[in-house]
């Protein structure tokens, strides 16, 4: 479920891929037994202190998809749908919406469509394209994404030779929101290098897992895995649990073993259940090439039993991706701390206000130097950043009084279980005094505000962030001041977000 680029099946070409005819908050250790025969302290962890990051609370909206959004040109036809860019005329910001008729689905299937919606909002991480929201008109189902301007990586795999070093850089990045996806519960289940996107046309942009299948929570009842049906290439990336009915993490990890195979080698390593049984054929000459690291760790990926098989977190501790990332160090400075305090001593309210402009336009969230740092203190791969996590991040590295660090700690409005999602971290460091950024800003306000004029239901905000308190708007009516009925002037607003 999910969309963003185009996915029309694609023809192989002479070297690059050939698709042969096919048959049939401390890190802890990942235990060897799978995740669908115990519960996950992670994943309750992860629950227990997840908080409402912005204004994120997605509502389902009723009727014409044509009164929210200008249609602007076809990117992909299917029989269920079509997926086409478009222009929200409330921001001017272009999206991808797939549509899927009703009449396509029974009546269990739209129950189930729509929940899987649900899992799509919860999604909040620098590798997962984002949900936007979902439109529902009285004959079809509107799914609202960020677009994707970049291609896919099977077009990229086309065109460009991948090397070792880049293709630990892609695997980490997709292994991170893997991760991410897992802890909260979440499994893809329809990873393939078609469904790996990049946000822009530029060579170093970032890479996205798009379009996600039947996701299901791991505590969920298994069915089998015929409920949906696969072309003969998305097959081949298919685990070999999922033919006996089984989905589960380790069922995604296959998938990605199998797209960084034909990342290094050019083609699909199984082409029958024979070839999975007998292994990677490691004679294959381009394994020369590479390193012993790497070998190791797509054996793990690619484990034919999936309890023995890596899974996101383990996968993420192998020596072969350490060497990819360095440590952001300088980033970590007085200055950035300064910036996330200011945010931090903010009304909730107006932390949220500027999360939300941050979520309706991407290149706030595409910041290079902001999403290392943001990896980097995410220590546990949960999508967060905690107090914890700052703490053990600054102690030593910036403050050498610890003293001071808990001065700093203690003058924020900062809980001990508040944490922070990818997009508020994004808002917390954008630079909002830019005229780039003062812009959108207006916009996304006046997205907010009833029948174009320049004031905004107070009721409708509160709507959208249910995690608010009335202490905390109280709080925030004293701060933008004259609050006419229920009404709050788009210009009194802005004069406090840019303080």
């Amino acid at each position: 479920m999910g969309c963003c680029a185009s996915r029309p099946p694609e023809k192989t070409e002479k070297r690059k891929v050939t698709l042969k005819r096919s048959v049939g908050r401390k890190k802890t250790k990942a235990s060897k037994k799978s995740d669908l025969d115990k519960s996950s302290e992670t994943h309750k962890r992860s629950l227990s202190r997840r908080v409402t990051p912005c204004l994120n609370k997605v509502e389902n909206t009723q009727g014409s998809i044509f009164d929210f959004y200008q249609k602007v040109k076809n990117i992909y036809k299917a029989r269920s749908g079509s997926i086409w860019l478009a222009l929200d005329k409330r921001t001017n910001i272009q999206k991808a919406i797939k549509e899927i008729k009703k009449n396509t689905l029974e009546s269990s299937a739209q129950d189930l469509f729509l929940e899987e919606v649900e899992k799509l909002k919860e999604l909040d991480h620098p590798n997962i394209v984002k949900f936007h929201e979902l439109v529902i008109s009285s004959d079809t189902f509107y799914l609202v994404f960020e677009f994707m301007a970049g291609e896919n990586l099977f077009k990229r795999l086309k065109r460009k030779y991948i090397n070792e070093q880049l293709a630990a850089n892609y695997t980490k990045n997709l292994l991170e929101g893997l991760e991410y996806c897992h802890n909260i519960g979440i499994l893809h289940r329809n990873i393939s290098l078609e469904n790996m996107l990049f946000v822009s046309k530029k060579e170093d942009t970032s890479i996205k897992l798009n379009d996600f299948g039947f996701t299901w929570r791991k505590n969920m009842k298994q069915t089998q895995s015929n409920e949906f049906t696969k072309d003969e290439s998305e097959l081949k990336y298919l685990a070999p649990e999922t033919f006996e009915g089984i989905y589960n993490d380790k069922s995604d990890i296959w998938s990605l073993g199998i797209a960084l195979y034909v990342m290094l080698i050019g083609r699909f390593p199984f082409n029958t259940a024979m070839d999975v049984k007998r292994g990677i054929d490691w004679s294959n000459d381009m394994f020369l090439i590479y390193s012993a690291e790497m070998k190791d760790f797509l054996s793990k990926m690619l484990a034919p039993d999936y309890k023995e098989r890596f899974s996101a977190i383990e996968a993420l501790n192998h020596p072969w991706l350490q060497i990819v990332y360095p440590s952001p160090q300088n980033l970590l400075n007085e200055q950035t701390v300064a910036i996330i305090s200011k945010f931090l001593t903010r009304n909730k309210i107006e932390q949220y206000l500027l999360t939300y402009v941050a979520s309706l336009y991407s290149d706030f969230n595409e910041e290079k130097r902001h999403i290392k740092l943001f990896k980097f203190l995410d220590k546990n791969y949960d999508g967060l950043v905690d107090k914890q996590e700052l703490k053990e991040i600054w102690k030593g590295k910036i403050f050498e009084d610890p003293q001071e660090m808990e001065e700093i700690l203690l003058g924020i409005d900062m809980e001990e279980d508040y944490s922070f999602s990818f997009t508020m971290f994004m808002a917390a460091l954008a630079d909002w005094n830019s005229a780039a950024s003062r812009n959108k800003l207006e916009s996304a306000l006046k997205s907010l505000s009833q029948n174009n004029t320049r004031r905004i239901d107070v009721n409708y905000i509160k709507r959208k962030i249910p995690a608010a308190d009335n202490k905390e708007w109280e709080q925030f009516y004293r701060i933008v001041g004259n609050v006419e009925g229920s009404f709050v002037n788009i210009d009194q607003l802005k004069e406090v977000l840019l303080k």
